[in-house]
């Protein structure tokens, strides 16, 4: 049977773990003073349980409303669409998935020097302020990432407690410290002096918040 290997090494069991994964689709409206230049500078360490994920027959490059449109919460899809879960089963590795776990256990710690890192766009997770919910938006098309998906639901099943380093996109600064505005003129000054473009970071962990820049 197609993936089920990699669906016995993470603990998924059809029935149980359907009840595990339940979630529901959340009101989504993507903000208007969103632009693309906010693009991965907010990033939170969030509780694995509180993230929950939808499943999108689509790609990265589909338009961020159609994907959300065609997207099914997790237990949906598997639900209506098992044949397709266990060939995406089957196509994901373990090893990667174990990078996965080892690249969040060093950000315990210690967030990046860079606060991004590699691959962060792998997450899709965006927020609903609508419903105060954290939702992970995966494309089924992106064979390429499909461990990100596993290693999700691994930790679902398994460690639903523990908190993960990730970006969160199209949303903007809370502003719990600065307005925007006044980032943006942080930003002017530092490159009136430097000549060069920072980016500024919101990061949240366990409730505190920090800014932080960089000239990459």
């Amino acid at each position: 049977m197609p993936g089920a290997n990699m669906l016995e090494n993470i603990g998924f069991n059809r029935e149980k773990s359907q009840q595990l994964l339940r979630c529901r689709k959340p009101t989504f409206n993507i903000s208007k003073s969103y632009d693309n230049s906010m693009l991965y500078k907010i990033y939170k360490f969030i509780k694995v349980k509180d993230i929950d994920i939808l499943v999108s027959n689509t790609d990265r490059t589909t338009d961020i409303k159609e994907r959300f449109a065609l997207s099914k919460p997790i237990n949906i899809y598997i639900k209506e669409n098992y044949k397709d879960f266990e060939k995406l089963a089957s196509l994901a590795k373990n090893w990667e998935i174990e990078r996965i776990e080892e690249i969040q256990k060093e950000f315990q710690n210690n967030i990046p020097y860079f606060v991004r890192y590699d691959k962060n766009y792998i997450w899709q997770i965006y927020y609903s302020r609508e419903d105060n919910r954290y939702f992970m938006l995966f494309p089924t098309k992106e064979e390429g990432d499909i461990a990100v998906l596993f290693y999700m639901i691994k930790q679902k099943l398994q460690n639903p407690e523990e908190r993960i380093y990730v970006p969160i996109c199209k949303t903007d600064y809370e502003e719990f410290y600065l307005k925007s505005e006044e980032i943006t003129d942080i930003e002017n000054y530092i490159y009136l002096f430097t000549k060069e473009w920072p980016t500024v970071y919101e990061v949240t962990k366990e409730g505190k918040k920090e800014y932080i820049t960089r000239k990459d």
